[in-house]
């Protein structure tokens, strides 16, 4: 039995695993995947910003039911740090989470199946280095981490 709201994230990575694609989840599913519970519809993956890949990620998304990503290209999404895909589920496709790209990600990935479903996700700190922004969600959400990793580290 899967979570409330987790069906948006299986979907999403299940249309990402099957293509292949090299992306983590971050954002509020990487939080509620690290035990802190907020509210997030969209699902926020950070992606691997090679154009192959993120051709791969754009026709992936582009079956979810609007196929919204069917009119973004590759070339335009390499050059973002954020593209929102309005989908159902909406995604943010992001190249950079604040200072972290993907490659900085990849060596410290964490995996949870959730419904027969692989989810890559950011660990503890790496999630940490994407919230080192001024939105004061993302404050409440390190302070929610650091409390975390207190309880999780060895005294």
């Amino acid at each position: 039995m899967s979570a409330p709201g987790t069906s948006r994230l299986v979907t999403v990575c299940r249309l990402l695993n099957q293509a292949s694609v090299k992306y983590v989840v971050v954002g509020g599913f990487a939080l509620a995947l690290h035990g802190v519970t907020r509210a997030t519809k969209d699902v926020d993956v950070l992606v691997d910003n090679d154009l192959d890949n993120v051709r791969r990620a754009l026709e992936a998304l582009g079956q979810l039911p609007y196929g919204i990503a069917k009119q973004l290209t590759a070339e335009a999404v390499t050059k973002k740090t954020i593209t929102m895909i309005g989908d159902d589920p909406r995604v943010d496709l992001l190249t950079l989470a604040w200072s972290v790209r993907y490659a900085d990600a990849r060596p410290r990935i964490k995996r949870e199946v959730i419904d027969g479903v692989e989810i890559p996700y950011v660990d503890l700190d790496t999630l940490i280095r994407t919230k080192q922004t001024d939105r004061l969600q993302d404050k409440a959400d390190v302070e929610e981490l650091e409390r975390i990793k207190q309880l999780l580290s060895p005294t």
